[in-house]
């Protein structure tokens, strides 16, 4: 509603001033029309309200909280504006609906799983919802300080609505409900990487995701700096990666100058340069990468790390969800092509 009254206003200061200074007639014939086109503007107003005000009553009624701490102290958001805040900093607008209500069950899912770590005692009873003794509202803590930075449009709040106390459960509790931004083309399992909790993470095929604009990045050095930057993240993790874990990781160093051990996905475990191992994660961190799929190169004192995707490769791809909505796919169809074994229920 305020976009729509900034736009009107600023559209008739121009058309006032600039019929004015042309042509009397012209006015004379807009202040004929000026009934109707009053009638046609304030009635689509006055529908886009009725709309906003039902869609908001729906997002705001539910029992579940998200408090915020800020520097400021600590701000109580209902769970679904959150929601809506959270998916409108992932994705546009412009962004296919069925995708959008994909990723905001995810959003939700991740504040569930959040809710039932911390919670699980007092909450998770038998008929699986969140309510206490006294009935008062469930919250989860966070600490977002981006929340509020966007403006939210109506096709955001839409998704949200449609999809309003969904999630998605394997054996009867929420998932960690992972998601990153694009894959290098293949998604990444929970066993990959030791995380066996979480066996719902399976890797799938994303065979489109090359075509986003962040599917691939660079980035290059100068040898010195690319050295330096190794010998502290090194020597941060020397007592993290050392002696029995170093004697298995040399059973694979080669003769290359770099080594790395990669998972299915191809995104670097481990890596070895100068005798020293550090994680793929710790260096995509040091070196500010789009994602541990990286491949090093060196080559007449330069260094240039070539990169894929964008994320950590786990759960659903963002971009990828827009591709199968595309091709006609549902939110639940989405939501079951990245996760295993899942059940897409409503949590009351």
């Amino acid at each position: 509603m305020k976009n729509f009254r900034v736009f009107k206003t600023v559209k008739t200061k121009r058309i006032i001033l600039r019929f004015w200074v042309k042509n009397l007639g012209v006015i004379l014939l807009f202040l004929m029309l000026f009934p109707y086109f009053t009638a046609i503007m304030f009635g689509n107003l006055q529908e886009e309200s009725s709309v906003n005000a039902d869609m908001e009553e729906q997002l705001t009624s539910g029992r579940y909280v998200v408090n915020n701490r800020t520097d400021k102290g600590m701000e109580s958001i209902p769970m679904e504006i959150y929601v809506a805040d959270k998916l409108a900093r992932c994705m546009g607008q412009s962004s296919e609906m069925e995708a959008l209500k994909a990723q905001a069950v995810l959003i939700r899912t991740g504040l569930f799983w959040q809710m039932c770590q911390v919670h699980k005692g007092d909450y998770w009873e038998e008929n699986k919802n969140y309510i206490t003794a006294d009935e008062r509202d469930v919250m989860v803590e966070i600490e977002d300080p981006d929340y509020g930075s966007v403006v939210i449009p109506e096709t955001i709040y839409m998704a949200v609505a449609e999809t309003a106390g969904l999630c998605v459960i394997y054996e009867e509790e929420p998932i960690v409900g992972a998601y990153f931004a694009v894959s290098s083309g293949v998604t990444r399992t929970g066993t990959d990487l030791g995380l066996n909790e979480y066996p719902y993470l399976k890797g799938v095929i994303c065979g489109r995701d090359f075509l986003s604009e962040e599917y691939s990045s660079s980035l290059e050095l100068k040898e010195d700096e690319f050295d330096k930057i190794w010998d502290s993240i090194a020597e941060a993790q020397k007592e993290v990666i050392g002696g029995e874990k170093t004697a298995v990781l040399k059973e694979m160093a080669d003769s290359e100058e770099i080594t790395y051990k990669r998972d299915d996905a191809g995104y670097v475990l481990y890596l070895e340069y100068r005798e020293k191992w550090v994680s793929g994660e710790s260096f995509r961190r040091a070196y500010n990468l789009a994602s541990s799929c990286f491949f090093v190169n060196k080559e007449k004192g330069k260094v240039t790390i070539d990169v894929k995707g964008k994320g950590h490769g786990m759960g659903m791809s963002l971009y990828g969800a827009e591709q199968l909505a595309e091709t006609g796919s549902s939110c639940v169809e989405i939501l079951e092509y990245f996760f295993d074994d899942v059940t897409i229920a409503k949590i009351e």
